[in-house]
Order: structure tokens, then sequence, then C-alpha cells
């Protein structure tokens, strides 16, 4: 009891932490042997990554049962299909796929299982920032504009510019967020998102207007997190940031 009473009352002062306590009598913990663990409730509703003292929720896609086996499919921006990263379970523990890649994860007994439970800290998805906006010119630079995920920080921005996989981070002078559209100041230009009919995209330096091209967000996932260079060796907290 007393562990779950500092849990609810860490989750209150750190908004990153998660309180799991109506959940602990139903996970089980596997593990690859190498210090990578996953934790999950019945049938995979809820699954956790970690090292053990840490975990990450992840992002569930789907659920489907194939020869009596749960397969609980992943969110994981870097590749480009749900089958790609999954986790199915075995007579041993679970396999985890991502891409080509398998790995075996074996089942702990109860008694480790519930030492290393009592100790762990759990956490939201440690990639605070999500895409937000992404654009183009006419010779190959991209306007990326990446939004906070979570309530405690939806109103912060972060702008990146530049060619792809050499896009900088831009610092910001202001940030204009409202029902009509948004406008990031730069030192070097202002990126204008007008929202209203017609939407319109336009990099504003000085008195010369540029229009963008809009690029759509959910179908360039793979160009965004694998190609543009912002998100290079960013741990998403899923199995497969090291599996």
């Amino acid at each position: 009891m007393t562990t779950v009473v500092i849990a609810l009352i860490a989750a209150a002062i750190d908004p990153e932490l998660l309180d799991v306590s109506e959940h602990l009598a139903t996970m089980k913990v596997f593990s690859d042997g190498n210090g990578h663990y996953l934790v999950a409730t019945k049938e995979l509703e809820h699954v956790y990554y970690g090292d053990g003292e840490r975990f990450f929720a992840t992002t569930p896609w789907g659920m489907s049962v194939e020869r009596d086996r749960i397969v609980r499919t992943l969110r994981d921006q870097r590749y480009g299909r749900m089958e790609q990263t999954k986790i199915t379970t075995t007579e041993a523990g679970l396999t985890v796929t991502c891409g080509r890649r398998v790995t075996d994860m074996t089942h702990l007994d109860d008694d480790h299982a519930r030492a290393l439970l009592v100790k762990a800290v759990f956490k939201r998805l440690p990639q605070a920032f999500e895409p937000y906006v992404l654009a183009r010119d006419d010779r190959g630079n991209y306007y990326f504009v990446e939004r906070g995920r979570f309530p405690d920080n939806q109103r912060a921005f972060h702008v990146y510019v530049g060619p792809r996989g050499n896009m900088k981070k831009m610092e910001l002078k202001n940030v204009v967020h409202d029902t009509v559209g948004d406008i990031f100041s730069t030192p070097s230009g202002d990126l204008r998102l007008v929202t209203s009919h017609p939407a319109t995209t336009e990099w504003l330096r000085g008195n010369k207007r540029s229009k963008l091209t809009d690029v759509p967000i959910e179908e360039n996932m793979l160009l965004i997190y694998n190609e543009l260079g912002v998100y290079n060796n960013i741990r998403l907290g899923t199995p497969c940031d090291d599996l």
C-alpha cells in the first residue's frame, strides 16, 4: 500500500509519471536476458517497455489472435506498416518484431517479477513532442514544426528549417497560435500557417513572401522520422529502440 501511495503522490507532482497500481495484479514481466524488459497486462492490453527500473508506455495500434497466440501491434513511426512492429505471445513468453528483427523474451517467475515491479517507475512516452506541420519550398528546403503532445506542454513549439538530413532548429522569437492560424517568428524569417479558407503556408523574409507546399504529416511519417534528421537517435519508448 505504501508503494501505491508514493506512486500516486509522485504522479500528481510529475506529469510524466503514470499510476499503474490498478494493473499491478495482472502484470507479467518478460526479459530478453540482455537488460531489456517488457511489462504487459492480461492479453497485452497494456504494454510497457524499459530497462527494469524505468518503463515507458507504448502506443498500441491493434490486437488480433493468430493460432491461439495474441498479436499486439505497436505504434512506432520509424516503420511503415503495423505488422512490422508487433508483440506475439509464445509458450515461453513473447517475441518482439521490429522490421526484420525478431527477439525472443522469456517470462520471469512471479517472485522475480514482483520484486522488479515494486521498485519500477512507469512513465509516459519519452518523446514529448510530435509532428505538427511539414512543408517545403521549390528548392527542396523543408519547414517542420513539432508541438508538445501532452496537456502540460501543448502550447510549446519547435521549428526546424533546411534540406533533408540537415535541418536546423531555429530560435523562436515569438509564436502566434489561435483559431485563424499560426505564425512562428525566427531570426531569419516568419513561418506563417493560415488555416482559414483558403489554407496557406508561407515563409516570410523581410518583404519577400514565398508560398510553401504542404506535406501531409500522416502520409510522410517515414520521411519525418527516418530522413529529415530531426529525430535521429531519438528514443520513442518502444522495444524497437533497442531490439
